[in-house]
């Protein structure tokens, strides 16, 4: 697990805190039979609103997602019907800018572009 370390300005104490929060990853799980899922996690780390993103997944896909809570996590999880890594991908770094060294998971699913 990657992490990255995130500075923060205390308003009480006028000091900087350094924190370490966890990479965005994204996973695809087989569910029964053939069936795909897709699980975004740690969004919430990065201001990205869980609901709005989840909007945005079922309109650009056309499939279900679900927001899921993960026992002993502060974040929620996103899951969307089927295999859609690449369109999380593009969806994170063209939309919501964040950096593609921020996001885990994508790297076997993005294909390579032809010479």
């Amino acid at each position: 697990m990657h992490r990255t370390e995130i500075s923060v300005l205390n308003t009480d104490t006028k000091k900087n805190l350094k924190k370490k929060i966890n990479n965005i990853e994204m996973t695809v799980n087989n569910r029964s039979g053939n069936k795909k899922v897709t699980l975004v996690n740690n969004l919430e780390l990065y201001g990205v609103d869980v609901l709005k993103f989840s909007k945005e997944c079922q309109h650009g896909v056309a499939a279900s997602t679900t927001i899921n809570d993960i026992p002993n996590a502060q974040n929620r999880q996103v899951q969307i019907q089927g295999s859609q890594v690449p369109f999380v991908y593009k969806l994170l770094t063209d939309q919501y800018k964040i950096p593609a060294k921020f996001i885990r998971g994508h790297e076997t699913y993005i294909k390579k572009q032809k010479k």
